[in-house]
């Protein structure tokens, strides 16, 4: 008989651990997700070992016993223990164990794509358990929403796992972890593994998505992030502690895994901060409480010739210079001048990604502002959960176009792939006007040729970057075209603020919520 096995919640814990001795637990009683978020070391269960880090996750089978080796003063993590059922037609039954029915959701170690972090889901959870204020009906759905998000944004494994392979690799893994601070080699460690060198490496990066040199070296980078900030040691001392020896190579790597230099990572919650992004990097400081000292967007527009540019460029690099930043945080979009903002501070570019969480965690983590990060997710959500009730009983099932003029071209916004569109459609659960691609960020049309927009409302940005966008907008205000859309018959065109910048934070993502009840 064809059965679907389901996944519940029975309870969910937050744990802390300080210290480094090495903790022992009884074997578990019930299978258990268990998810880091802070602390670096290493998981031991049966006969396997794999590394502590923030954001790992792992499903952990009942009667295993588990070790925990810690590497930093401090483990914190959540663990939530799980009841399977098997639905059929027949009835429901309690399930058998952890099988691969569940894949991905395999036994053992989780992997997660880089971008993928459930820690404000598991944080909402543990808050609803913990307050007692929500019904059980809703904690399970929010349960089976972390699932499917785990579902998702889980790295697909092999149908089968080479297991002697793994087992030949563990006795690696454990020696780097018990040995990083003296010289090691891929020849002692291929040795200790039983393979060559050449097939030590293909093995270990099939198994760990990463090479055993990397790998290494980012456990050392972990030991010297927990010793740095004891701030009682020297660079010097760091160094040697934890594997590097030459302090100069130590400083290189480390700026080349963190971002910033070991001295200021010491220091990082107190350095001067400038942020220079397209994407409203000042408004992601502030909201993690840090006051940048100068933001600025130096991008070339499309409309800007390359005289005005240079111009404009030098003007923010003069007055930036005036403040002293200690540390310059920059998108993507100002590679090309990283040169000349090194003149005047450490400057670190963050890789492109449109995923606002991860580049709001990466800026956090910069600055020693994860635990900020983290509340203002949490308050995020439960602000989402207010809102998405109220706006879904006001609107319905009628569409929404968003609209704005860039660059003399009519922009409507897609239903992805921006941080604006995300809250929108997929989070906020408006329904997507005709125009509207599904599978894209946003699409232009000339404002002489364009089509009936097909939607129940509009909302329009009406800040302009240029006064010719403006001029073009009045334009089509005036076209029988524009008065014979459905929205601007009905009066149900909305003037917005910048949004779109808007929803690269945490503060402006609840200011759009704010702006939309209002509508209501």
């Amino acid at each position: 008989m064809n059965t679907t096995p389901l996944l519940l919640l029975s309870s969910v814990f937050r744990r802390q651990y300080a210290g480094r001795e090495p903790r022992s637990f009884a074997p578990l009683p019930a299978p258990a997700f268990l998810y880091i978020t802070q602390g670096a070391g290493l998981l031991r269960r049966g006969d396997s070992s794999d590394p502590i880090e923030p954001n790992r996750l792992w499903l952990l089978e009942p009667g295993l016993p588990v070790r925990v080796e810690p590497h930093a003063d401090l483990l914190v993590c959540y663990i939530l223990f799980l009841r399977r059922l098997d639905v059929s037609k027949a009835g429901v039954l309690p399930g058998s164990g952890l099988s691969r029915a569940l894949r991905p959701l395999a036994p053992g170690a989780i992997p997660l794509y880089p971008d993928a972090a459930p820690l404000e889901r598991v944080e909402a959870l543990y808050d609803a358990y913990r307050s007692g204020a929500t019904s059980a009906f809703v904690r399970n759905a929010m349960f089976q929403e972390l699932v499917h998000f785990l579902v998702r944004h889980s790295v697909p494994r092999p149908e089968a796992d080479r297991q002697p392979t793994a087992k030949g690799i563990s006795p690696s893994i454990d020696y780097m972890h018990a040995h990083y601070s003296r010289k090691l080699t891929l020849e002692t460690l291929s040795e200790i593994a039983g393979f060559t060198p050449t097939s030590y490496s293909r093995e270990f990066k099939r198994l760990k998505g990463t090479s055993p040199i990397d790998y290494l070296n980012s456990l050392r980078i972990a030991h010297a992030k927990s010793m740095l900030l004891e701030k009682n040691h020297t660079v010097k001392e760091v160094s040697a502690a934890s594997g590097f020896g030459n302090e100069f190579y130590f400083s290189r790597m480390f700026k080349r895994h963190v971002g910033i230099s070991p001295t200021m990572y010491m220091n990082r919650k107190n350095i001067r901060v400038a942020a220079v992004s397209c994407l409203r990097f000042h408004d992601i400081l502030q909201s993690l409480g840090v006051h940048p000292v100068y933001a600025a967007n130096c991008h070339q527009t499309k409309t800007m010739s390359k005289e005005e540019h240079e111009q404009q460029l030098g003007e923010h690099l003069d007055r930036m210079r005036e403040t002293e930043p200690e540390l310059i945080i920059a998108d993507h979009y100002h590679l090309p001048y990283k040169d000349r903002f090194s003149r005047i501070a450490p400057t670190h570019i963050l890789d492109y990604g449109m995923d606002w969480r991860t580049v709001t965690r990466h800026i956090a983590a910069l600055l020693g502002r994860e635990r900020e990060a983290a509340h203002n997710m949490r308050q995020l959500e439960r602000k989402l959960g207010e809102a998405k009730p109220m706006l879904n009983r006001r609107f319905g099932d009628q569409t929404v176009t968003m609209m704005r003029v860039v660059h003399k071209l009519i922009r409507i916004q897609g239903a992805g792939y921006h941080p604006l569109n995300e809250l929108i459609y997929a989070e906020l659960g408006f329904k997507p006007g005709f125009c509207v691609p599904a599978n894209g960020m946003n699409v232009e049309f000339s404002p002489d040729k364009y089509p009936n927009l097909g939607t129940d409302h509009l909302w329009i940005q009406d800040h302009f970057y240029d006064p010719e966008d403006e001029a073009v907008f009045r334009r089509i205000q005036a076209t029988d075209e524009w008065h014979s859309m459905k929205a601007v018959r009905s009066g149900n065109v909305r003037y917005i603020g910048n949004w779109f910048g808007m929803g690269w934070s945490t503060t402006g993502r609840m200011r759009i919520m704010d702006d939309l009840l209002k509508m209501t």
